[in-house]
């Protein structure tokens, strides 16, 4: 017996000796744990991130940098999946971190990457539907390739064998692909009208998520690109609209940079200059004065007239600070 498979026999058989409630006893420990590191704050930024490695850095630690946070977390998550496969256990049953610490994801052969990609391929839910989409399987290939290719082997995603499996998934295992309705304009009108932006109580959330919407709606921005904009990537240019600095996103890694013009709407509605204003300026007058300022902003607000020619205002706010920031009670 290999010393892998040791280490596989004597993870599965502390599994095996776990009852129910102890593996269920297990799982919400680690659920508690994760609200905790949230409510702490301890829990990675969604939003792309300025990636910087220091003076003197080695070429591992450049190379590292080459993916972002988001992508090598990701690999992580599909290296657990594919070790968890090799100890033993199956997609229903919990497994505590040091039941993997000895298990290896590279070097491995390609025939028992293929096994795994099939196993996974293979695997259905109670309702008889599959369980991993092809998309899914893909991204184990690419994780465990790149696995292999940081610790210098040949990853088996180039090998006939792996190769030929993964296709053969994709052609026999495709399911259509579910897409979300689009959001109409006459749609996003209806929603940003039941929005009451002059509630003491309820207004200022009101706001943000009125330019949330519009924003998102008018530049077509990803959820990562709204959260990264500062203060300072915005700009209002009278009789053109909103100039939006998008420094980075999903698809610029490297940080080239573009700018998105939010123009003027011919209803104040669904303006985005207009929220752009809105937002501005009840932000700005909290900070310069408090709930005094707050309410003052608030009352009389309302989304029947354009606002976006007045300008901002006298206050102003820090250029650095997070355009959309949170909103609590």
């Amino acid at each position: 017996m290999t010393d892998q498979q040791s280490v596989t026999s004597a993870a599965t058989a502390s599994r095996r000796a776990m009852t129910a409630e102890q593996r269920a006893a297990a799982e919400r420990s680690r659920t508690a744990s994760a609200r905790l590191r949230t409510a702490a704050g301890d829990e990675a930024p969604t939003g792309p991130a300025v990636v910087t490695v220091p003076v003197g850095a080695t070429p591992r630690a450049f190379a590292e940098a080459s993916l972002s946070e988001n992508t090598i977390r990701a690999y992580r998550s599909d290296l657990r999946q594919f070790a968890r496969w090799r100890a033993g256990f199956l997609d229903h049953e919990i497994s505590e971190p040091y039941e993997l610490e000895q298990v290896t994801t590279a070097p491995v052969d390609p025939t028992e990457v293929a096994a795994f990609l099939a196993d996974k391929a293979n695997a259905v839910l109670p309702d008889g539907g599959q369980r991993y989409a092809p998309a899914t399987i893909s991204r184990y290939v690419a994780a465990i390739d790149w696995e292999h290719a940081r610790r210098g082997h040949t990853p088996p995603g180039s090998t006939p064998v792996v190769r030929d499996v993964l296709k053969g998934i994709r052609r026999t295992r495709s399911v259509p692909v579910r897409r979300a309705k689009p959001m109409t304009l006459k749609a996003l009108q209806r929603t940003l009208l039941k929005i009451d932006v002059a509630d003491l109580q309820t207004g200022a959330l009101g706001t943000r998520d009125q330019a949330l919407l519009l924003f998102g709606f008018v530049g077509a921005f990803r959820e990562s690109e709204l959260t990264a904009l500062t203060v300072a990537d915005l700009r209002l240019v009278d009789g053109e609209g909103v100039y939006a600095r998008v420094r980075k996103s999903k698809t610029d890694q490297d940080g080239a940079g573009r700018i998105k013009v939010l123009q003027q709407g011919a209803n104040p509605v669904t303006c985005a200059p207009c929220a752009y204003v809105r937002l501005s300026r009840l932000m700005a007058a909290q900070d310069a004065r408090g709930e005094a300022g707050l309410f003052a902003t608030l009352t009389g607000a309302s989304l029947a007239v354009h606002v976006c020619t007045d300008g901002l205002g006298a206050d102003r706010l820090p250029p650095s600070m997070p355009f959309f920031r949170a909103v609590s009670k």
